[in-house]
């Protein structure tokens, strides 16, 4: 899948590539007017401001956002869904550049904007699926024929990374849904840590049978962009899993066209997000895509 690629970071199970500067800086733009958007959105009497210290500068304010879930994911709502499709605008044209595109037949929607740092931690880490433990996807109910994008895109990613194992060996009695991830305390045990750099700027391609979790080390947030894929070539291994996300993923035709002629779009209201302990294999928020030409005929 890799081979020709220039790849800056190579493991069996991961990945990892430098961006074209320009489509990464258009990433980062979108993003940035996406949080901003936001913010003036729920905080109507202030002025938000873009820069590029603006996570420092509104940290406590972003903090305070009520679109953000436990696992820190940035939820799409009525209010900031346009800034949304530009976001996953930007991100189809990086992944677009990347080369990658051939290798497979459909991707997550929706795409994946994620709030990193420890002053969200406490009880949030302590829930039975807190990304801070060491985990696999599958065990969140993610088939294991997916595959995972990671793309830092600013803040302290240094500090607020993602560590990543591997096994030679994962047992077959845990490629399933779990309830807990507290079975990745065992594995680690069992497994070698990789000495991967978490950079900002550099796309991280991992296999879904990768152990990953996230440490929160600094105060300061870091963003970045997930979303996962389905190769278009099948292996014997693709059939443990759960097929409970299946309804989440398009077309990788279609979902290029999102942001273009196709529309995340969502009617909720910028408003707290509620949760509850129930573990559930879903996308944590609600988003459906919407046909624009339709509404033009």
């Amino acid at each position: 899948m890799t081979k020709g690629m220039s790849v800056k970071q190579s493991y069996s199970l991961l990945k990892s590539f430098q961006l074209n500067e320009l489509n990464f800086a258009r990433l980062q733009y979108s993003v940035t007017h996406f949080v901003i958007s936001t913010l003036q959105n729920y905080y109507t009497d202030r002025l938000f401001t873009p820069s590029k210290n603006f996570l420092e500068e509104y940290d406590d304010e972003i903090l305070g956002l009520p679109n953000i879930t436990p696992n820190g994911l940035f939820l799409p709502k009525k209010s900031t869904r346009n800034a949304f499709n530009d976001v996953h605008r930007a991100a189809a044209s990086m992944f677009n550049s990347t080369g990658l595109a051939k290798h497979f037949s459909s991707a997550h929607m929706p795409i994946s904007i994620r709030l990193i740092t420890n002053k969200r931690a406490g009880d949030l880490d302590a829930r039975p699926r807190s990304s801070t433990k060491l985990h696999t996807d599958i065990w969140a109910g993610e088939s294991a024929a997916t595959m995972m994008l990671f793309l830092p895109l600013m803040g302290d990613a240094a500090n607020n990374s993602i560590s990543f194992y591997e096994m030679d060996s994962f047992p077959v009695e845990l490629l399933r849904s779990l309830t807990d991830f507290k079975y990745g305390g065992e594995l680690a045990r069992k497994s070698c840590q990789l000495d991967v750099d978490f950079n900002i700027g550099e796309l991280y391609l991992a296999d879904s049978f990768i152990l990953h979790k996230t440490e929160k080390k600094s105060p300061k947030i870091r963003l970045s962009l997930e979303f996962r894929l389905v190769p278009k070539q099948v292996l014997a291994s693709d059939g443990y899993g759960s097929k409970a996300r299946e309804s989440d993923y398009v077309c990788l035709d279609k979902w290029f066209e999102i942001g273009e002629d196709l529309f995340v779009y969502n009617e909720l209201p910028l408003r707290d997000y509620s949760y509850s302990d129930k573990v559930i294999d879903k996308y944590a928020g609600s988003a459906k895509l919407i046909d624009l030409r339709l509404l033009d005929s």
